[in-house]
């Protein structure tokens, strides 16, 4: 039986794997409605997104020659009873399931990288820039049509515009189209359907202006700008003069477009009520008062840092070591489960140096790896899969859930494996 699940799973992971991957958005539109209207508390994604992460660890669980992979695996399964005996202890069965509930979450992506490095060179090959643009259109698909009929969800609870369709969460979703977003510009440039890749992007853009919020705006930014330099390069090289002095002007010309439209978006609108609401009489003053950098930059996230710090320094020995879980104060008139939102002071806390050394110890082995490569190509494939890593890093630290959402920790996952070059020994 366990011989025949292994050859089955080495003939039929790339159906498996791609079925996954195309599952995903519709898996979150699921999940929206499990919990918009069934008001679930274990949502319908959990459920899948578990079940085959269940299929992929038994798979290597069933491998001699994964041993490295076992021994991790049990080291988080000993880890998390700690974590859980700890709260047991300290604050109590009543909320077990709760803390048991979003450790799970949170230990998805480490669990779900190491069961896919054996198959790393085969996600390399599966997943294309195409399917990708794919991907990404059934995403968009899911934003705009619900916002256009007026059936999406806001973007946020109070005050702010903008709607996200039907997906449960702004920060998910923005990370989500923000780390595919290099690949849709490597296709286009690839097969130099120019003409295509503008008016995509334009929708795009679009859509991502009407969500409302500044994560996937500033990743289109970063992305097209790391494009633009290198497209130039490109036609230096290769002495195009003309055709460079022609996209020079088309760009500016469209810059300058999208300059006089932006006002009208629900993004700068967003900005001139966070602007409003803080009392700034201009931009620039965010760099002389940390006020308003925590809170119009980081949405008080540094605040939230801080609390966490200090509650982290009161806590005992065993809490320090295993973490201090999701509810904060727990017993206290000042209960509060609300987290940084800043991926990686998030792990370190809530699981303290024995849980965040587990749970980085693959993600940091396989960056190093990767980054000792040699002779690395400035080409198009090249520069989207080394965009997709950084961004994957940055937001992790600046807008969180890359790392602890299932949803996007799946993309970060395999985005990892797909662009790093790894050494056959991994």
């Amino acid at each position: 039986m366990i011989q025949k699940f292994k050859e089955w799973m080495d003939v039929h992971f790339d159906h498996v794997f791609l079925t996954f991957l195309f599952c995903q958005p519709f898996i979150d539109v699921a999940t929206f409605f499990s919990i918009q209207y069934f008001h679930l508390d274990v949502s319908f994604g959990m459920v899948i997104r578990f079940t085959f992460l269940f299929v992929f660890v038994l798979n290597i669980l069933f491998r001699k020659e994964q041993r490295t992979t076992r021994i991790y695996l049990i080291l988080v399964l000993v880890y998390m009873l700690l974590f859980e005996g700890m709260v047991l202890s300290q604050k109590g069965i009543d909320v077990v399931f709760y803390e048991t509930k979003v450790m799970l979450r949170t230990f998805y992506f480490p669990i779900l990288l190491v069961s896919l490095i054996p198959y790393y060179s085969r996600i390399k090959n599966i997943v294309t820039n195409f399917k990708i643009i794919i991907l990404y259109s059934i995403y968009l698909f899911f934003i705009f049509a619900p916002n256009l009929l007026g059936l999406g969800l806001n973007s946020y609870t109070e005050a702010k515009e903008g709607m996200i369709g039907w997906f449960n969460s702004a920060n998910e979703i923005g990370a989500i189209l923000s780390i595919l977003m290099p690949f849709v510009f490597a296709y286009f440039l690839k097969t130099k359907k120019y003409i295509y890749g503008i008016l995509y992007l334009g929708m795009t853009l679009f859509i991502l202006f009407s969500v409302g919020t500044k994560v996937p705006i500033f990743s289109f930014m970063i992305v097209s700008f790391s494009f633009l330099i290198y497209y130039f390069y490109y036609l230096w090289k290769r002495k195009k003069i003309k055709v460079l002095i022609i996209s020079s002007c088309l760009i500016i010309i469209g810059s300058m477009l999208m300059i006089s439209v932006v006002p009208k978006t629900s993004f700068y609108k967003n900005l001139e009520i966070h602007m409003d609401y803080l009392g700034m009489d201009s931009v620039t003053e965010i760099f002389t008062n940390f006020h308003y950098l925590d809170h119009f930059v980081f949405s008080e996230r540094l605040t939230l840092l801080m609390n966490s710090h200090d509650l982290y320094e009161e806590t005992n020995f065993s809490e320090k070591f295993l973490g201090i879980g999701y509810i904060r104060n727990y017993g206290t008139d000042k209960v509060s489960m609300k987290l940084v939102e800043m991926d990686y002071y998030d792990i370190f806390y809530c699981h303290g140096i024995i849980g965040a050394i587990i749970y980085f110890l693959p993600l940091l082995s396989i960056l190093i790896i990767g980054l000792k490569r040699k002779n690395i190509m400035i080409h198009v494939s090249s520069i989207a899969g080394f965009l997709s890593v950084l961004l994957i890093l940055l937001l992790a630290f600046f807008s969180g859930h890359v790392l602890i959402s299932p949803a996007v920790s799946f993309y970060s996952a395999f985005l990892l494996l797909r662009n790093l070059e790894l050494e056959k020994s991994v």
